[in-house]
């Protein structure tokens, strides 16, 4: 790659500084204009090395403080132009402008020098190669655009004592390195956040578009002998770590890395290193809190006389767990079973063996008993990553922040900081489909609005009777409607079948109530498709009829309210809705039961999630279509 000098980047100066030699400069302030544009070329003509190119940025930009400024206070006492629209001021004006923009275009061309400058240096240019690796990363930048920023940061320490206590005091510079605020806060060890709302010290709001800076500093105190002002060392920096899962193309061009969901520029990147297996088992402190780890299950001690066997099992019907026993050589020694009841997920089970103390190997299968007849032997996965959110160091053991226990001996290797709580939140929706719930909608006069729901069979010989659809204000919550739907499994079938039903039906009792009539009509046409003696449901319902499923379409909301006196509903109004399903068993002597209700449900909408934001602490998702929902009405959510 060709890096320029800093001569080069003023070339485009040179004829414009032809010009000037004879421009009509009189006034003495306008001659030192000059002289500072004399030297600021003179100083970049003479900078020859790429280094020194920050140098050559920065006397550009005093040289255009001050002629900007110069050309402001001249403007002031300039007064109107000749009569001729010119004169010799005027004219000076037009050669002072044209200076700055030489200078503006000078210092584009060296910025894009420097730039290139530090591409050519970094020793992680090559991004394409960087996945899997573990990188270290600056995260102590954020730009201001007038809403809060976020800075990440961790802390760590040694000290044990309940009685430890840490200080964070955080400092935040601008792009000039001057304080713009202080912030003091109590913090423990971990990986953290630090919410700036983008005020100074003096409570006023920052300029926005701008970058600062994040310093920590951090002190440990503790009590001994009641002299609770005994310090501890701590260490705490916005420098984090993590695996790099893939990289950010832009353009076509690789400008970073992806870890933990998020994107990491090239300039954040300051060490890449491999992932280091561990040969001895890590030291159980609060350092090892908040972070990552990858986990060998395949690792497991004697202690005592028992072995300790850690598994995560997603076999959803398992029988007995075999665990084969290996030494450190990985010659076979023995094979442990246990026929205790297991459950899907992380657990530990414990052998008494007679075995010497230390450490071995083990390969743990479990039975699938998902078809009785077919069992098998299902061999379970031995890797695994996990955040450490919690140490017990008397039993050797610590708790992933999803409360799962693991041993010591199991971590293969430490891999970075897990991200903070809403950033993992956030990170559970990257490159996911979502089932969300879909139930707002907008009150339209003229417009019809029959939602049709699917409802869950009965698990009794109940059958729908009706549905209420429940409609609620949706800035207030209040309820101000209730519509019901009519279950009508009949108007299901084909013509032929609606025909022989309703035939058949004439010699069964009817009641002279309409909706006990509907209520066994709904009732012998399903029996009558249970026993097969009609075929044909319309295609359009044949497929969720036979997964259980039952529905019902609601007619349109006239927007009546059930009080009328705070109705009606108005127009373009949004509202919010539910439905429940009413059930109703009847016996072989058509005796009508009792009445139950099923569970409240929501319509739903899946989509795939195209971006994941926090504001103001909620996270919101944007999905295809230009959607944008709060995570809290997602139902289910499933990586891609």
């Amino acid at each position: 790659m060709e890096i320029r000098n800093a001569a080069g980047a003023a070339e485009l100066a040179a004829s414009a500084n032809k010009a000037k030699t004879n421009s009509p400069i009189d006034n003495k302030a306008y001659q030192m204009f000059y002289k500072t544009m004399q030297a600021e070329r003179k100083g970049r003509s003479q900078i020859e090395q790429g280094d020194d190119l920050e140098k050559v940025s920065k006397s550009i930009d005093q040289a255009m403080d001050f002629a900007t400024k110069l050309m402001l206070s001249s403007a002031k006492n300039m007064g109107f132009p000749d009569e001729d629209g010119g004169g010799s001021k005027s004219t000076e004006m037009m050669e002072m402008a044209k200076g700055v923009s030489e200078m503006m275009i000078a210092k584009a061309n060296v910025n894009a020098q420097i730039a290139q400058l530090k591409a050519s240096k970094n020793p992680v240019i090559d991004l394409m190669n960087l996945k899997g690796k573990v990188v270290d990363y600056n995260d102590d930048s954020r730009s201001f655009y007038g809403k809060p920023v976020t800075y990440n940061y961790k802390v760590s320490h040694s000290e044990q004592s309940e009685s430890a206590f840490v200080t964070n005091h955080f400092t935040i510079y601008d792009e000039q390195g001057l304080t713009v605020r202080n912030i003091t806060q109590t913090g423990k060890s971990g990986t953290h956040t630090l919410e700036w709302d983008g005020k100074d010290n003096s409570g006023n709001e920052v300029m926005p578009g701008k970058k600062y800076t994040l310093a920590i500093k951090s002190e440990g105190k503790k009590d001994v002998g009641g002299n609770s002002n005994v310090s501890f060392p701590v260490t705490s920096s916005a420098t984090l770590s993590g695996v790099v899962e893939g990289v950010k193309i832009e353009n076509g061009s690789a400008t970073g890395v992806v870890i933990n969901g998020h994107t990491i520029y090239r300039d954040q990147i300051v060490n890449v290193r491999d992932i280091e297996e561990l040969e001895n088992d890590v030291a159980l402190n609060t350092d090892l809190i908040g972070q990552k780890v990858e986990l060998d299950l395949s690792r497991a001690q004697v202690k005592n006389g028992f072995l300790d066997v850690y598994f995560n099992n997603h076999v959803e019907k398992p029988g007995h767990l075999k665990a084969e026993v290996y030494d450190s050589n990985d010659k076979y020694i023995t094979t442990l079973i246990n026929k205790e009841e297991i459950n899907v997920g992380s657990s530990k089970v414990r052998f008494p063996v007679d075995l010497d103390n230390g450490n071995y190997k083990v390969k743990v299968s479990v039975q699938d008993l998902k078809d009785p007849a077919n069992i098998k032997n299902v061999k379970l996965e031995d890797k695994r990553s996990v955040f450490v959110g919690a140490i017990v160091p008397r039993d050797g053991i610590f708790m992933s922040i999803d409360e799962e226990a693991f041993s010591a001996h199991n971590i293969g290797a430490v891999v970075g900081n897990f991200p903070t709580p809403s950033e993992r939140k956030e990170e559970a929706y990257l490159n996911s489909t979502v089932t969300y719930a879909d139930d707002v909608f907008v009150y339209k006069k003229d417009v019809e609005n029959k939602p049709t729901i699917l409802f869950d069979k009965a698990e009794d010989d109940s059958i729908i009777e009706y549905a209420v659809q429940n409609i609620y204000d949706n800035a207030s919550g209040e309820l101000v409607a209730i519509v019901r739907g009519e279950y009508r499994v009949h108007d299901l079938l084909n013509d032929n079948d609606q025909t022989t039903i309703l035939h058949n039906m004439v010699y069964q009792v009817i009641s002279n109530d309409v909706a006990t009539e509907l209520l066994k009509l709904n009732q012998y046409t399903e029996e009558q498709i249970a026993a097969k003696q009609v075929n044909f449901l319309k295609p359009e319902y044949q497929k969720d009829y036979n997964a259980g499923k039952r529905s019902v379409t609601f007619p349109s909301w006239n927007g009546a309210f059930i009080d009328a006196a705070s109705g009606p509903a108005k127009e373009d109004a949004q509202y919010r809705r539910e439905f429940i399903p009413v059930y109703r068993s009847i016996n072989a002597q058509q005796e009508i039961g009792a009445q139950t209700t099923g569970n409240t449900i929501a319509e739903k909408q899946t989509a795939k999630v195209v971006d994941v934001r926090t504001k103001k602490g909620q996270i919101e998702l944007s999905l295809e279509g230009d959607i944008t929902i709060p995570a809290s009405k997602v139902i289910s959510a499933k990586k891609v």
